[in-house]
């Protein structure tokens, strides 16, 4: 049995099934324990399906296809063991056993043949203790990536996003919110402690559901960092159309028509493709951010690239570190908004279009 980050820890319980009227009460034996009531109870199926998700719960069908492969391909006795949180005004939330209740109400898993489950019930204080309890009960055979945590924000924070550059399972990279989130909040690429996904999603919803508005298509990761930056920064100003233009002519592949002349996007492709060559990770992610920054000041002024195989002037120098790059880009333009600004932002960008 798991033990919960918040050192919850039962006492055995002699007799074999416990009502919700019944309490396990556990007490304190460290400074930084607290009490916390314990009950257990058997519970039909259908209460257990009708049963609120916990909102951090991951993309449950995916991961039902894969577990349907793995450690629930076949029915086993420990399978009707499941958890819940019960909040002050009685509502029962799911800790686990979120992909079992998909598989069993299909029929892909075989439930339990008298039709119940025993259910550990966990009083909490509110619904936020309920969401970090989620985070110490999920499977450790299922182990939750940094998108799971992320769709599990989405979820939380109730973010609606449709559109192929933001919506699929792996478009909304966590790298890139990440790296955005350290841009605008500490003026570098990634912090030496990032915060949750579930903290990034709160935070950046009204940033990612304007940008999904635009019904851009899949970036890369580096690529999309520079895109949730350059809205952020630009999406409630007088330079939003010219923002606009910019990502448009991106996403249509846009070229100039011109020999050895290149538009600051088309330009800021071919950067990125012939880097692509030598290698993906941090260091391209970064120093994409700076082509981007760059080439959107060239936008903003009107300007284009010259060079008859590559775009001169975009390529960074050797003594150029993309941080200061895109640092200066930031500040130029006034620095980022504050965080309880944000949401105002996309009202700002309607009233712009």
């Amino acid at each position: 049995m798991m033990t919960p980050k918040n050192h919850v820890i039962a006492k055995p319980i002699k007799s074999a099934i416990l009502t919700l009227g019944e309490t396990v009460s556990q007490k304190p034996q460290l400074g930084s324990w607290r009490q916390y009531q314990i009950h257990v109870t058997h519970m039909p199926l259908s209460q257990w399906f009708a049963m609120r998700d916990n909102k951090r719960q991951r993309e449950t069908e995916e991961h039902a296809r894969k577990a349907s492969r793995t450690h629930l391909k076949a029915p086993h006795p420990t399978h009707r063991n499941v958890s819940a949180a019960r909040l002050p005004n009685g509502t029962l939330v799911k800790l686990d056993g979120h992909t079992r209740a998909f598989l069993w109400e299909r029929g892909k898993l075989a439930a339990p043949e008298d039709g119940m489950v025993m259910v550990t019930v966990y009083d909490v204080r509110n619904i936020e203790e309920a969401k970090s309890f989620y985070d110490t009960f999920d499977s450790p055979s299922a182990a939750m990536t940094a998108q799971d945590r992320m769709a599990g924000g989405k979820r939380e924070h109730d973010v609606v996003l449709r559109s192929g550059c933001l919506s699929g399972s792996t478009s909304l990279h966590a790298t890139s919110l990440k790296m955005a989130d350290s841009v605008a909040l500490h003026g570098v690429l990634m912090p030496k402690k990032s915060p949750s996904e579930y903290e990034l999603m709160g935070r950046w919803k009204p940033i990612l559901e304007m940008v999904d508005a635009q019904d851009y298509h899949r970036l890369d990761t580096g690529m999309l960092a520079g895109l949730l930056v350059t809205w952020l920064l630009h999406g409630g100003t007088s330079r939003l159309p010219d923002l606009a233009d910019f990502w448009a002519s991106y996403f249509d592949g846009r070229k100039s028509g011109e020999n050895r002349r290149w538009l600051p996007m088309e330009a800021v492709r071919f950067r990125a493709e012939t880097e692509k060559r030598f290698g993906a990770g941090r260091v391209l992610n970064a120093r994409t951010m700076a082509y981007v920054c760059k080439a959107l000041d060239a936008h903003f002024e009107g300007k284009t690239f010259l060079g008859t195989h590559e775009p001169v002037g975009l390529r960074l120098k050797e003594d150029e570190k993309p941080e200061d790059v895109v640092m200066s880009h930031v500040r130029s333009y006034g620095g980022m908004p504050p965080v309880d600004q944000w949401v105002h932002i996309p009202e700002n960008a309607w009233r712009l279009k």
